[in-house]
This record gives C-alpha cells, structure tokens and sequence, in this order.
C-alpha cells in the first residue's frame, strides 16, 4: 500500500471519530424524521427516540464519552 493511501486511511478514521452523535427526543415520528434528515446532511450522526425511557435505553447501548455531551431541553 502507498504511503498516500495509509494517510488517507488514517485521516478518514480519524474523521469518523470525530463525528458528533446527536440524540433527539419528540414523540412526533414527522419532526424526528425531518430532524434526522437536516442533521445527516450536517454528517452528524443522530439517535432518534420517541420518549425518555426509549433514549434512556439507547444511551445505555450507545454511551456518549465523557465531555462529550451537552443536555439541552424545552
């Protein structure tokens, strides 16, 4: 393999973990969805739940790292 090719390799893992994970929480299947659509267009990545106890459960499977995160509600 090139050299090229391993910077690129390396680059592109690099920038995959640095692609933010959004979790968004409404009990609107349509606002999910569109939330969904304008974020990965962003390249954000996002976790769509329909309630608290639904995320609740996504977060235990899919734990944010620590700093990594910011709590904002309505």
């Amino acid at each position: 393999m090139s050299e090229a090719m391993t910077i690129l390799r390396r680059w592109a893992t690099a920038a995959a973990k640095r692609t933010p994970t959004v979790y968004f929480i409404d009990d609107s299947a349509t606002m999910r969805e569109v939330i969904k659509i304008a974020f990965r267009r962003e390249s954000i990545n996002v976790i769509t739940c329909a309630d608290a106890a639904s995320a609740l459960a996504q977060f235990e499977q899919k734990p944010p790292r620590r700093g990594d995160y910011r709590r904002d509600h309505a």
